[in-house]
């Protein structure tokens, strides 16, 4: 078996309080990882936070596939850091960046992929486009027929007197049924845990 610190020689005339075992050999503590952090580059183990398109070959690469990326702290959201990953495809070996979005709280492809639309995407993660990828906004407020289409019937309900007195109806039963859905459940968690003792018992027994 081998001894805690073997491999880690240390001369008789080094002192560790002045100069630490990295220093002393030259190394530093993210091993291979850590070649290129004289360029501020860490190559971290990074995984696909949605679907992708490769911008070269077109090849699918789903949620979920790991790379071995260069991270690099590209700026600042206020005090959050923003990191750009560099990732190279198993398919074509073509190069792609994913940037994180901290004042949007996800990650946006910066260059070499597309990234796929989801269920869902309409919000603040951006629109499907026309081949079913991903379309960012671009911060000039347009985001695409959506918004026209939100903005006509907003301009339709202003008209109609009889068509906003619907809308705030309707309105009113969705929050009056949503809070009776509410006001259920917040009783049904009072009932299962009126003992917590016999429920965490039922709990474990289910493990054991």
């Amino acid at each position: 078996m081998q001894g805690f610190n073997m491999g880690r020689y240390r001369p008789p005339d080094a002192d560790p309080r002045a100069q630490s075992f990295n220093s002393l050999t030259g190394t530093n503590p993210y091993g291979k990882r850590g070649r290129k952090l004289d360029a501020g580059i860490l190559v971290v183990r990074f995984e696909l936070p949605f679907n992708i398109w490769c911008g070269h070959c077109q090849t699918h690469i789903g949620q979920g596939v790991r790379f071995n990326a260069e991270k690099t702290k590209v700026g600042n959201y206020y005090s959050t850091p923003i990191f750009r990953f560099r990732c190279k495809t198993t398919c074509c070996q073509h190069h792609f960046e994913i940037e994180t979005d901290p004042k949007h709280a996800r990650y946006v492809v910066v260059s070499g992929a597309k990234a796929q639309a989801q269920p869902g995407d309409e919000g603040s993660s951006g629109g499907g486009g026309e081949d079913g990828l991903l379309v960012l906004d671009d911060g000039t407020g347009d985001r695409g027929a959506g918004s026209s289409l939100s903005s006509k019937q907003k301009t339709a309900e202003e008209a109609d007197p009889f068509a906003k007195l619907e809308q705030e109806t309707t309105e009113r039963r969705l929050v009056a049924a949503r809070a009776a859905r509410l006001e259920a459940l917040e009783e049904k968690s009072r009932r299962a845990w009126a003992d917590p003792y016999e429920r965490n018992r039922r709990l474990r027994d289910g493990f054991r």
